[in-house]
């Protein structure tokens, strides 16, 4: 197969992507933790307050009924748990636990670790470049598929 030197790029980085993917579900794949849960446990924690199902979904791009799912299983993991608002029952909101931090914790320096493994050869002036380069990759992608 005869690619330009665009066409070979495109694929080195779905190869990169997909080998990323591979090493993170085997370090989630520890805690029995899926991407989509490690997402949704990040983004509840940062928010450092009780975050909406609603809001959790949007930020996972996750379908409300998937996201029961997902949370009932975090919730059976200990992760998380769910209260309703006393004033508008149909609000759910979601917390993080102290054993969901402790997994996120640990999970999060592995991929630290990783991190600092990978990029190693690479000095300041590299990171910022390819951060910038791969920031206009997805801001391309997603212009190309809005």
């Amino acid at each position: 197969m005869n690619l330009n030197r665009k066409e070979r790029t495109v694929w080195q980085l779905f190869a990169v992507a997909n080998q990323a993917r591979h090493h993170l579900n085997q370090v989630l794949g520890r805690y029995q933790m899926t991407t989509t849960s490690f997402h949704i446990l990040r983004v509840a924690l940062a928010a450092g307050i009780p975050v909406s199902v609603t809001e959790l979904a949007k930020a996972a791009s996750v379908q409300r009924p998937d996201m029961t799912r997902i949370l009932d299983r975090m919730e059976r993991m200990g992760w998380v748990y769910r209260t309703r608002n006393p004033e508008d029952r149909r609000i759910v909101s979601v917390r993080v636990t102290d054993e969901g931090r402790a997994a996120l914790s640990e999970v999060e320096e592995l991929a630290a670790q990783a991190c600092e493994e990978i990029t190693k050869y690479f000095d300041e002036a590299d990171m910022i470049g390819l951060s910038e380069h791969f920031k206009n990759i997805v801001d391309a992608v997603e212009e190309h598929y809005a």
